[in-house]
């Protein structure tokens, strides 16, 4: 359904027969002729920092979708004339997604699989970790010159990544534009993909006229979906496709949209909070229980991006495995804006909060208790301030011969002396008037230790 394909409330099974090492059997279970799903299509965004200014949005065809068993996973050492089989994963079931030839390169089939990784990680369908093979791409690449018909393919095995897949497909491309207008042929072969050269290579030679001898899975009965919402009745136990429909979430395109029209994110923004796996739901939790009118949706998406992406990204961890409590962030973020909290102090806070969600159970208890409150108070800042410009009279100096930058380091010395709890746009500005203003600065020494 995500996927907009056409349901088909009765697939059947098939078997494909052919005699290869990674299936002992002889034969492997598919949907050849009565797939779950046909006549689909996909939207997926391209979009580079730095390069576009908003995401372009692309459409492409879904052929078929299929159930059907996996093979084992084949090690070949050509150096040495011999090969390794694991077989822990032959048998067991997985979706093939079949998509039609409508791309053009390799960046938009890779902007096609993480957008598709999104979408089934949003599902719930599958973890998508590709590098362990929860997910595995196989791109049939073909060149042709405008107007001719589709050329012969060769298909690259088992990519691992979006990057791969990018790098694959373009070498590919090169590779057999090069091939034509030197007066060669492309050969119908399957290629593996060599990550440390970015190249592929040829694997074994993909027999054009294999005789699959396909015939019906007499083990698998037929699959069957119902649907209540046309009246039928559905059994117990059995799949109703008008329950899954009302539990679809929102597609990661349109929430990408929404989030730059509606709530005014940079299309930066959008892209990469929807791409990092928890930040969405903890992004609208966070807006969902702020107070301030201050902790814009802007805000929110800056302190998630510069703060808690950096500490997952450091941690090499999602959100998904830690319970963040959005309540306590909005909290802490709305201390912020209300200048009631050092950003410093916030950074450190927030950071502890993803690293771990379980010490702070109350951040604004947790503020008070250790006196991280941020100081507004006039006289305290006064008081700092005066300490610092009796300390350093040649940056004083410095500043009343106009070196303005010179302040930044007085107003960081009132930051030190504060333990990071003066507010320093008030400092910044009471400095200036301290430094600057008519006559010399008269200190008492003795109240300032």
């Amino acid at each position: 359904m995500a996927l907009n394909c056409t349901l088909h409330p009765v697939s059947t099974f098939d078997r494909k027969h052919y005699f290869y090492a990674d299936l002992p059997t002889g034969y492997q279970i598919t949907q050849r002729f009565q797939p779950i799903a046909t006549n689909g299509w996909m939207e997926y965004a391209m979009y580079v920092v730095d390069r576009d200014k908003e995401p372009r949005m692309r459409k492409v065809g879904i052929e078929q979708l299929q159930l059907e068993q996996d093979s084992g996973k084949s090690f070949h050492n050509a150096k040495d004339g011999y090969s390794l089989i694991d077989l822990n994963r032959a048998g067991i079931g997985l979706m093939e997604i079949i998509t039609r030839p409508e791309f053009e390169n390799g960046e938009q089939a890779a902007f096609f699989v993480r957008e598709l990784t999104l979408i089934l990680r949003e599902l719930g369908v599958c973890d998508v970790k590709m590098f362990e093979g929860s997910l595995r791409v196989d791109a049939n690449i073909s060149v042709r010159r405008p107007g001719d018909p589709l050329g012969v393919r060769s298909e690259v095995k088992n990519l691992a990544s979006a990057k791969f897949v990018n790098r694959a497909v373009d070498y590919e491309i090169a590779r057999q534009i090069k091939l034509k207008e030197s007066g060669g042929e492309v050969v119908n072969e399957t290629r593996g993909f060599d990550l440390s050269t970015s190249t592929t290579f040829p694997m074994r030679d993909k027999e054009i006229l294999q005789d699959y001898r396909y015939m019906p899975e007499p083990n698998l009965p037929p699959l069957r979906l119902f649907d209540s919402y046309s009246g039928q009745t559905v059994p117990e136990h059995q799949v109703d496709i008008a329950t899954l429909r009302t539990r679809l979430p929102e597609p990661p395109a349109a929430k990408r949209q929404r989030y730059i029209q509606e709530l005014k994110l940079t299309p930066a923004q959008a892209v990469t909070l929807i791409s990092a796996e928890g930040l969405p739901k903890l992004f609208e939790g966070i807006l969902q229980n702020a107070k301030s009118p201050k902790t814009t949706p802007t805000n929110v998406a800056k302190h998630l991006l510069t703060v808690a992406l950096a500490t997952l990204n450091d941690l090499h961890d999602t959100l998904v495995n830690r319970q963040v409590d959005a309540q306590q962030v909005a909290v802490l973020i709305d201390m912020l804006h209300e200048e009631r909290l050092p950003r410093v102090i916030f950074v450190k806070l927030l950071d502890q909060l993803v690293k771990q969600p379980d010490e702070i159970r109350d951040v604004e208890e947790h503020v008070i208790r250790n006196n991280f409150l941020q100081v507004n108070d006039e006289a305290r800042l006064g008081a700092w301030c005066d300490q610092v410009i009796l300390s350093h009279p040649d940056k004083v100096e410095l500043v009343r011969k106009g070196k303005d930058r010179v302040l930044n380091f007085l107003t960081n010395e009132v930051k030190i002396l504060s333990e990071d709890r003066a507010n320093l746009r008030q400092t910044k500005v009471l400095l200036d008037k301290k430094v600057r203003g008519d006559g010399p600065v008269i200190l008492n020494e003795d109240k300032v230790k």
